[in-house]
This record gives C-alpha cells, sequence and structure tokens, in this order.
C-alpha cells in the first residue's frame, strides 16, 4: 500500500486519547487522525486484522447457506444459526448476508479514506466527541449519551448473534457441542462487527446532523440577541447610527452560515457513501426482520432476537438518518430567513454582499439520501410507507 495521504486540516500537536479508544473498540484504523496508532502486539491489533477477512467470509457462509436450504434442501447442523426455522431460515439468512455485505463496503469506504484526502474530512468535526472544555450542559450530555449508546449496542448486538445458536445448542447431541460453540462465537463476532461498522457509524452520522443545526441555531440566537440589543439602544438613542453595526454584524452572521455549510459538503464526501450503502441495505433487511416478526414461524429467544435487530434496523438504517438531518435542514433555513429579515436595515453594499451569499444559500439542502431524497418530514413518511408497501408484497408472494 502507497503512503497515506494526510488531510491538510490535521493538527499534529492534537491527540485524541478518546475517540482513539471509540476507534479501537470499533476495529478503526485512521492513521490520518492524531494518536490513532495500533500497536502491532496488542489484542486489539489482532482482531482489526481479521475483523474484514471474516465478514468477508461470513457473508459467503450465510449466501451459501441461504442457497443450500433453498434449493438443496440440505442442513449443516453445526454452523447454520436457522436450523430450526424450517423454509422460514431462508429469510433470516438472507437478512444477515445483507448486512455483512453492508459491513464489508463499509469497511472498504474506510481503506479508501485512508489514501483520499478527500474523504477524511469527516472525522475532524466529530472531534467534538473528545468532550474538551465544552461550556455547553446539553452538549456535554448529548456526547455522554452518543458515548454509553455505541458501546451498549455493540455488545448487544453480539448477545443477540450468539443468542441464535441457542436452540441449537440445547438440542444438538453433545458430540456437536465444541464445533456449534465455535460457530456461535463467530456468528456473535459478525453482529459486533456489522454493528460496529455500520449501525453505530451511522449513530455517529446522526450525533454529527445533530451537531450542525445545534451550531445554526446558536449562531441564529446570538445574532437575533446582538440585532435586538443595538435595535433596543438605537430606541433609547435615536441620534446613534446603526447601520454600520448591522453591517458587520450581518456580515459575520453570513460568513459562519456559510463556513458549516461547506464543513458539511466536505464530510458529506464520505458520509453519503457510508449512508448510501446502509440506507439501501437496511431498507431491505427491515421489510425481512418485520415479515420474521410477525408473519413467520418464529418463536422463543429467535423470536426476541428479531423483534430487537429490526427496532434496531428501522432506528439506524431509516430515522437515525433521517430526523437528525430534518433538524439540520430547519435550523439551517431559519439562519437564511433570518439573513433575508435582516437585510433590509443594512447599507447598499453590504446588502449586495449578502444578497450574492443567499443566492447560494436559498433553498440549498444540506443532506440528502442517494443525490436526491431530502431529509424532510415528508420524504421520511414516503420511505416508511414504501417499507410497508415492500412487506405487503412480500406476504402475498411468500403465501402462494
Amino acid at each position: 500500500m502507497g503512503k497515506t495521504r494526510i488531510s491538510s486540516n490535521v493538527n499534529p500537536q492534537v491527540e485524541y486519547p478518546n475517540i482513539k479508544i471509540l476507534l479501537h473498540e470499533h476495529l478503526v484504523r485512521l492513521p490520518y487522525l492524531p494518536g490513532i496508532i495500533y500497536s502491532k502486539k496488542t489484542l486489539s491489533y489482532l482482531f482489526y486484522l481479521i475483523a474484514w477477512p471474516c465478514i468477508i467470509s461470513g457473508t459467503a457462509q450465510y449466501l451459501l447457506l441461504a442457497i443450500l436450504k433453498r434449493f438443496a434442501n440440505l442442513t449443516f447442523y453445526t454452523i447454520d444459526p436457522t436450523l430450526f426455522l424450517g423454509s422460514t431460515g431462508f429469510w433470516l439468512l438472507i437478512t444477515c448476508f445483507l448486512w455483512s455485505i453492508i459491513a464489508s463496503v463499509i469497511r472498504y469506504f474506510f481503506q479508501q479514506s485512508i489514501n483520499q484526502p478527500n474523504l477524511q474530512h469527516w472525522i475532524f468535526p466529530l472531534t467534538v466527541l473528545e468532550n474538551r472544555d465544552i461550556n455547553d450542559k446539553h452538549l456535554r450530555t448529548i456526547i455522554k449519551f452518543t458515548y454509553a449508546k455505541v458501546k451498549f449496542v455493540l455488545y448487544a448486538v453480539a448477545c443477540a448473534a450468539f443468542s441464535f445458536y441457542i436452540p441449537i445448542l440445547i438440542g444438538l447431541p453433545a458430540q456437536y457441542l465444541p464445533w456449534t460453540l465455535f460457530n456461535a462465537v463467530n456468528t456473535a463476532f459478525h453482529g459486533y462487527i456489522c454493528t460496529a461498522w455500520e449501525f453505530n457509524f451511522i449513530f455517529l452520522l446522526g450525533f454529527y446532523l445533530y451537531y450542525c443545526g445545534l451550531r445554526y441555531s446558536k449562531l441564529t440566537s446570538s445574532f437575533r440577541r446582538q440585532l435586538i440589543s443595538q435595535s433596543v439602544y438605537h430606541t433609547e438613542n435615536p441620534q446613534f447610527n446603526l447601520t454600520p453595526y448591522y453591517d458587520e454584524g450581518l456580515r459575520r452572521f453570513t460568513q459562519k452560515i456559510i463556513k458549516l455549510a461547506k464543513e458539511i459538503d466536505k464530510a458529506e464526501n464520505f458520509w453519503y457513501r457510508v449512508n448510501n450503502t446502509v440506507f439501501m441495505g437496511t431498507f431491505l433487511a427491515e421489510t425481512l426482520l418485520l415479515y420474521l416478526t410477525f408473519f413467520a414461524n418464529t418463536e422463543g429467544a429467535i423470536l426476541c432476537c428479531c423483534i430487537f435487530l429490526g427496532l434496531l434496523t428501522i432506528f439506524y438504517g431509516q430515522s437515525i438518518n433521517f430526523i437528525p438531518g430534518i433538524y439540520l435542514q430547519h435550523k439551517f433555513d431559519e439562519a437564511v430567513n433570518d439573513t433575508k429579515k435582516w437585510i433590509n436595515h443594512s447599507s447598499y453594499l453590504a446588502r449586495l454582499r449578502a444578497l450574492t451569499v443567499l443566492d447560494y444559500l436559498t433553498e440549498r439542502h444540506l443532506f440528502v439520501v442517494f443525490w436526491c431524497v431530502d431529509t424532510t418530514t415528508w420524504n421520511y413518511l414516503k420511505v416508511q410507507a414504501e417499507v410497508a408497501m415492500l412487506l405487503l408484497l412480500l406476504i402475498s408472494n411468500s403465501r402462494r
């Protein structure tokens, strides 16, 4: 592999120990972020090395088992987590196959970002997770919640994946136990990897979109307070000329709006690849899990796992990338509308500059899915309606 190309955004004097731990737990190596270095003599480095080959082999395994179950009616007792599900197990294997494909593709995007500086900008705004010198109590709480959430889901999904083998471990003869137990642990590791690379990074995307929306909200509130304060002062002192202050305030405000919009645009070079992949894969997986939960012959531990994984898929794949995006777009539009509202209070030259900025910002969509689906409430409802229609098609086809 060639020498790593580093984005100019890097400050080599700063290290991020909390983010280093977070990335280690998620089996991700980003040499373009200072302090994120794996020692080759640690267990975490071994897991990092085997994770991608493991998920690729798992992808092939689930596809092969699905084909054999569907067309050859063959069963492999020790490696098939759907052993007691009959024909329904085919759909669960296809779901596992989809998750594995998504994880493998996202792992490729991480590797791609190492040699392409334009794909490295996404990580730098997330250094706010280091939680240094943050005075905003609300933001500190959100950061703590983010750490707790991603760590919990990592191990919860691994346990859920392992539990698919519980009926098999109980029901098979003792001579199959060692190999079956090995495959149960291997499947749990697959679940851990899929959670790390797709679910949790989409959650980090949701955090980033919300964080940007929060920044726009604070910009707008600060701008309003400044203008209101100046207006009150002008009311008390009519002879005071406010125009230069309006001009300067408007100039700074529009500069900050554009600066944040450009940051989002740079980060989106990486995020739209990840989000599009997860969105499409979980769109299909969500439908299959709904079918397995409500219309298939599943029960006990496997039914509980399907419910948990279904809710997780709906939340991560179809919600967490939309709802914070809706919030961000709303706060961005508020900032643009405030610029329009106060533009008439400025001088002619400042108004001309602001109109040029507004031409760039007006009706701009900061975050989209598949380059065309805007993150709006209406589009979110349409996505859920399409899932329902796909589920109905699946049900009608399965009953033929």
